[in-house]
């Protein structure tokens, strides 16, 4: 009888190491993502924006949420990968610097890609592409194109390809920390031009009642990307998300996010 019993519990024993065996394994396969890539927070992709970029990233003027291309993207990228996906709001200027002391694992999709930029960080296949144009105040019969921007005022946030493009038509280039603060100081007459992404342009038309025009077709070409830090824990991330973006655009869902969000406007 003794020896039934120690062989009954002997078997049960054997059960209950091979149940909590398989349940530690389950566990672990469910966690893997967790661990698959180095993040600043663990199963969290945490994302660097500017807040003031329409369509790209802005907060909504009603439920004071980030809103816009770049984070619909990030969201069904981060879906995919099995991440919670958290933005970091930052103004422009100061985005790189930080993305390099690790506040955040990557910056959205609305940095140009640049030579001096690839020097610093790298990027991902290209998300979006676009071109530089030229909003002036409607009233204005003057400025035409790039040219015609010789002794003029131009306004371009700091820090951007917009400031560097500027810089070749004329020396009256005047910087802020803010887009919005660009398009608020053409509108009070304090400039004669911004230097704009045509797909940015579109936004901030629309929001000017009548009161901003474009006047130039896009004289550029440029191409945006998410970027990443230079170093070996964020290759993993980067072939990742650049998988991704592949599947989305094959499946309809880039289409689907960019048809949403860009705006056509009268060039």
């Amino acid at each position: 009888m003794n020896r039934k019993l120690s062989s009954c519990i002997g078997y049960f024993l054997l059960v209950f190491v091979f149940l909590i065996t398989a349940c530690s394994s389950m566990a672990e396969t469910k966690q893997a993502p967790l661990s698959e890539f180095d993040l600043v927070e663990p199963g969290v992709l945490t994302i660097g924006a500017d807040a003031a970029y329409p369509p790209h990233t802005y907060l909504d003027a009603d439920t004071k949420q980030l809103v816009g291309l770049d984070v619909d993207l990030a969201n069904e990228i981060g879906e995919r990968l099995g991440l919670e996906v958290k933005f970091v709001t930052i103004e422009w200027k100061g985005i790189i610097p930080a993305l390099q002391a690790k506040r955040f694992d990557i910056i959205t999709a609305e940095m140009n890609i640049t030579e001096e930029r690839k020097s610093t960080v790298d990027f991902s296949d290209v998300v979006f592409t676009s071109g530089h144009v030229l909003v002036v105040r409607s009233d204005n019969t003057d400025i035409h194109k790039p040219e015609d921007l010789t002794g003029r005022i131009v306004l371009v946030p700091i820090g951007t390809t917009e400031e560097q493009e500027a810089k070749k038509y004329t020396e009256n280039v005047k910087t802020y920390s803010l887009l919005s603060e660009c398009f608020r100081e053409l509108q009070l007459g304090r400039g004669d031009a911004i230097i704009v992404e045509l797909s940015v342009a579109s936004e901030y038309i629309k929001k000017s009642g009548g009161a901003l025009k474009v006047v130039s077709g896009p004289w550029t070409e440029t191409q945006s990307a998410f970027a990443f830090r230079k170093d070996t824990a964020s290759i993993k991330l980067r072939e990742a998300i650049n998988k991704t973006l592949s599947e989305m655009r094959s499946d309809g869902t880039y289409d689907l996010i960019l048809s949403h969000w860009i705006v056509k406007v009268d060039q």
